[in-house]
This record gives structure tokens, sequence and C-alpha cells, in this order.
């Protein structure tokens, strides 16, 4: 078995479209098509990339609150790696761009899409292409 077929780098780096689900399950639509999300994954350079740098800036603070140090870290790192959307209208501005500064806003206010996104990134098979 050559294992070199099973590698999810180059996949990662370019990122893969998650569909976005309400808290109530249910597919977000957009008119006609589903508001997606696109994400690097998590064998990504640029996933390794944010990872350094939030470990670097860590090694650099004095302490403070762990878990919320952590969560912080986590968004940021969701947002570092979130590459698009489409569909996406937030609180009245339509359509919301997509910056990093809004990746973060997005994943602080609306934990049930942090989740979905943290779940999607670290799945592998999200970036083997079907």
């Amino acid at each position: 078995m050559d294992l070199g077929t099973h590698d999810t780098r180059a996949a990662s780096e370019a990122g893969a479209p998650m569909r976005v689900y309400g808290p109530d399950g249910s597919l977000l639509m957009d008119g006609d098509e589903p508001v997606t999300i696109t994400l690097c994954g998590a064998d990504s350079p640029k996933f390794s990339a944010a990872q350094k740098a939030i470990a670097k800036r860590r090694g650099m603070q004095a302490a403070r609150n762990g878990s919320d140090r952590e969560l912080n870290d986590l968004i940021e790192l969701m947002a570092d790696v979130t590459v698009g959307w489409s569909g996406i209208d937030y609180l009245g501005q339509a359509p919301f761009p997509c910056t990093k500064a809004n990746a973060i806003r997005l994943y602080t206010d609306l934990r049930w899409l942090l989740e979905q996104v943290i779940s999607f990134v670290t799945e592998r098979a999200n970036y083997l292409g079907n």
C-alpha cells in the first residue's frame, strides 16, 4: 500500500468548503446555495504556522487565566485557517467580509459555529477529495 496516496497536506492547504448547520442541526442556506466556510486543514502549513505563532506569543506573555487563554488561542487558530466563506451576513452587515477579525468575532460569539469549524478542520477525510 502506497501511503503517499493518502497525503492530505496539499489538499489541506488548498482548503475545503464546510457546509454550515445552525444550532438546531438544519443546513443554513443563502437562497438556493448552502452557507459555507472554506477552511485549511490541520495538516496544512498554514495551520502549523498559526500554531507556532500562538506558541511563541504564549511564551512572551505573562500568565493569565489558562482556560480563557486556551479558548482565545483556539479561536485565533481557527480564524487563521479560515480562507473564505459564502452566504454569511452578521448582525445586519450583508455581506459580512471574510477577514481574520470577522472570523474571530463569529467564532467568539457563536460557539456552535466554532465547534463545527474545529470538527471539520481536524477531520482529515474532509481533505481527501471525493
